[in-house]
């Protein structure tokens, strides 16, 4: 049988061939190229450790070349090109946010473009520690974060505004609770307020307010009595013995004479009272008024709260210092007034080596001079 070569179907043989060689070299083109941008955009976009970090500052209306150069002078990119070539590749060269940042060494391209377009803001760690005033929290954070303490101030007595609800409640000092905040640079003093209200009232649950129910007591009165407490005592282990001699001395319709609610009406940092300054006629003044203040006189810890809430049982309706930050105490004012001239001749003496200190020290200092 006679076999014919159809010269047509042979060209159209070789043309799809081609075409089909072609196609699959520019898909192999296309998978080496795909490969190749995969490569460079996760390669490490700096040398440098893992363990370091690095905080930039990008401020609002820096433009993407002044964002790369930020980067490439604090060694965050080793290659300009390859980032930008990232950011247009993702589509995020105006989508980089204003604010402070902390970086990683080693981290790879994309991941540097997703962290500056979604990276929260810097938060800064701040302790408030027990028995702080409210002027004594807002000068922190103006140092902290540049808050106006005259932003703080205004606020004191909004109660209704941080949603402080506890009866009789006149101020929100004593509701700002002292512990360990994270705060948003940018935070105002509303922020740092309700935030630290909220933390209050996470820390008196409702155990606690039905105890303090039980006894007679509102949160109010609770809270400024801690604040007191909070004034009076160096070392923990004494508050809830302290809280029984002021609730003894309310129960005997007693003045208080605390001297923290005195200074609290002072200016300036806490020091030993002058006579004279017992007598200003002040609700807060307790050695001329009996009972509790109008509200507390610091932020008290849960503590403080805890020791007026469960308080020791005991017999003492005085108390004084003892010269090493612990405090004598006393049932009858004989025996108190024994301590307190035990106070006075250790605090003479504890003058007398001051001054001997400083005469030995001009000595001193007079042999080197000459």
């Amino acid at each position: 049988m006679e076999k014919y070569f159809n010269f047509k179907s042979s060209q159209n043989f070789n043309k799809h061939s081609m075409i089909l060689s072609v196609s699959l070299f520019m898909v192999f083109c296309i998978i080496v190229v795909l490969f190749y941008l995969y490569f460079i955009i996760h390669q490490n976009a700096n040398d440098l450790d893992e363990n370091d970090v690095i905080t930039i500052e990008i401020r609002k209306g820096d433009t993407f070349r002044e964002i790369v150069g930020i980067l490439d002078d604090n060694k965050l990119i080793k290659s300009r090109w390859k980032f930008i070539f990232t950011a247009k590749l993702l589509m995020k060269t105006r989508s980089i946010q204003a604010g402070k940042f902390a970086i990683n060494g080693g981290i790879n391209y994309v991941s540097l473009v997703r962290l500056l377009e979604y990276a929260t803001f810097l938060q800064k760690k701040i302790t408030i520690p027990e028995g702080m005033e409210l002027i004594e929290i807002a000068n922190i954070f103006e140092k902290e974060l540049h808050i106006p303490v005259d932003s703080f101030l205004v606020l004191k007595y909004n109660v209704s505004e941080f949603r402080i609800q506890y009866k009789s409640v006149v101020s929100i000092e004593g509701f700002l609770f002292p512990d360990t905040y994270y705060f948003f640079e940018d935070a105002k003093a509303k922020d740092v307020i309700q935030k630290m209200v909220d933390n209050f009232k996470k820390n008196m649950s409702v155990d606690l307010i039905w105890d303090a129910k039980e006894k007679g007591m509102t949160i109010n009165e609770v809270v400024t009595l801690a604040s007191i407490i909070q004034g009076e005592v160096i070392y923990d282990s004494e508050m809830s013995k302290v809280a029984s001699v002021y609730l003894n001395r309310l129960r005997k319709n007693m003045r208080l004479q605390a001297d923290p609610t005195v200074q609290y009406i002072i200016p300036g940092p806490d020091r030993l009272l002058k006579l004279s300054e017992l007598r200003i006629d002040s609700k807060y003044n307790t050695y001329m008024h009996k009972g509790l203040p109008p509200g507390p006189i610091n932020n008290p810890g849960l503590k403080a709260i805890i020791a007026v809430i469960n308080p020791d049982t005991t017999d003492y309706i005085y108390f004084v210092a003892r010269g090493d930050g612990y405090h004598t105490f006393s049932r009858t004012l004989l025996e108190h007034n024994k301590a307190k001239n035990k106070l006075k001749r250790i605090r003479i003496k504890q003058k007398k080596q001051l001054e001997k200190l400083k005469t030995e020290q001009i000595k001193k200092d007079t042999i080197i001079c000459s």
